[in-house]
């Protein structure tokens, strides 16, 4: 549980989402009822060796960077993860 609030507190706050779009701070808040059921979801995953498929796949975003926009090079992609 120590482990899990630290990786919990380490997370950046304002963040998007990814798919679900579930946020950082619904994680951070949770309470301890989230905390229990989440460590038991990575516990689960450690001991499997698996992870939930939507885990694997990310949703990219475009995001523009200075210059003109109709050039690819000026663009780069952020890929959102649950």
């Amino acid at each position: 549980m120590e482990e899990l609030i630290a990786a919990l507190n380490a997370l950046k706050r304002g963040k998007a989402g990814g798919k679900t779009g579930l946020l950082p701070e619904m994680l951070l808040y949770g309470g301890t009822g989230l905390f229990d059921r989440l460590l038991q979801v990575m516990q689960d995953v450690w001991r499997s060796g698996r992870v939930v498929e939507d885990w694997k796949n990310a949703v990219i975003v475009p995001i523009p960077k200075k210059g003109d926009l109709r050039k690819c090079d000026n663009w780069r992609g952020i890929s959102l993860l649950d």
